[in-house]
């Protein structure tokens, strides 16, 4: 649970960073640009870089919450 907790709290922080432009816009770029060439879809331009990659720490945040979440219920109810 604390892991849990430790996750989403460095989740949010590296979010933050990165909407209040502390982070040097290069940093996520190059990891955005490294991400889309591996799944194979275009990147984001400049312009667009710090939204694309605040979308992706929200979603791969939510998506594994969720799953914790499920997991969690799941093993709870069958109990």
């Amino acid at each position: 649970m604390i892991g849990i907790l430790v996750l989403n709290g460095l989740a949010i922080a590296v979010a933050a960073v990165i909407a209040a432009q502390i982070l040097p816009s290069r940093m996520y770029t190059d990891a955005l640009t490294i991400l889309h060439n591996t799944i194979g879809i275009s990147p984001p331009t400049e312009q667009n870089a710090r939204m694309v990659a605040l979308l992706w720490i929200g979603s791969l945040l939510l998506i594994t919450d969720v799953l914790l979440f499920m997991l969690v219920f799941l093993t709870h109810m069958m109990r």
